[in-house]
């Protein structure tokens, strides 16, 4: 059991080694394309450490068949394999990125209060300007 502080069960492996960190970046990302760690379930965690592995072994992969003098058919076969199978966890996760808000309006609202006319009218920024370009007081 962990606590997510710990990448791999196993105490022997190396976490600062080039694929550890590679892996750490990988599931990082797609964690964070699926709102973070606080907005995903277990299940999804899941899924996205299984599609980090293939990822990472596919990109492994990836450089033994670039760097190979002649074609290795096992090893192409084996890539197919892998992106497959990726493939198919990626489609589970769902490759859309899901965002936890459009902070868009609100950073131009800080950055431009003089044209934050189309803020959302909760926002109660000091800054805020009406409609017809009027400061607002709170």
């Amino acid at each position: 059991m962990t606590n997510r502080t710990r990448l791999f069960l196993e105490t022997g492996v190396d976490r600062r080694s080039v694929y550890a960190r590679r892996l750490r970046n990988i599931l990082g990302n797609l964690v964070a394309d699926g709102g973070g760690w606080g907005h995903v379930s277990e299940a999804f965690a899941a899924l996205c450490r299984r599609a980090a592995i293939l990822t990472l072994e596919a990109e492994k992969l990836k450089c033994k068949l670039a760097l190979a003098d002649t074609s290795d058919t096992d090893l192409a076969l084996t890539y197919t394999t892998i992106t497959n199978s990726l493939r198919r966890v990626l489609a589970d996760i769902g490759l859309q990125r899901k965002r936890v808000g459009d902070l868009t309006k609100d950073i131009a609202c800080l950055l431009y209060p003089h044209e934050a006319k189309d803020a959302p009218e909760n926002w109660d920024h000091p800054y805020r300007v009406d409609r017809k370009g009027r400061q607002r007081v709170p």
